[in-house]
């Protein structure tokens, strides 16, 4: 199983090569936002936890984090019919990246390649101002470069 971690400011393009390698390569994409996101609209105990969080402006402990990585490793680990997981965003620091690589250690995995995406600060912001989504069906497209 190929173990893909994918770093860099919003904005970089993480999310955008994880999804083409999830519909061209059968990778799984796990990233923290969307878990955290459906978490919250399954109404569930934690995801009024995280709501409360998120609302407070707070920072999500890496303790809920990490439950959900650990759920989500499980799972994917389950289906016969993908390549690969790609983490999006996935360790953000030090403490989730020697619990996440325990993590894996576990399932006799370990992190293949660990890409950076590099981009300027005024990059991300003219990407990430220019951003819609979708509602219906959850696609990303930008004022200017994908309208």
């Amino acid at each position: 199983m190929n173990i893909l971690v994918f770093l860099g400011p919003a904005g970089s393009g993480k999310g955008t090569q994880a999804q083409y390698l999830k519909e061209r390569f059968q990778f799984a994409h796990i990233s923290t936002g969307n878990l955290l996101r459906d978490e919250v609209a399954s109404g569930s105990p934690l995801g009024e936890q995280v709501q409360s969080v998120i609302e407070s402006g707070d920072l999500v402990s890496d303790d809920i984090i990490l439950s959900i990585i650990r759920e989500h490793i499980s799972i994917m680990l389950s289906k016969d019919d993908i390549n690969g997981i790609v983490f999006d965003g996935f360790p953000r620091t030090i403490e989730q990246a020697v619990a996440f690589d325990k993590m894996l250690l576990s399932h006799e995995l370990k992190i293949n390649k660990a890409v950076y995406f590099d981009l300027s600060l005024d990059e991300s912001i003219d990407r990430i101002s220019g951003r819609q989504i979708d509602s219906r069906n959850n696609m990303v497209y930008h004022k200017v470069s994908n309208p």
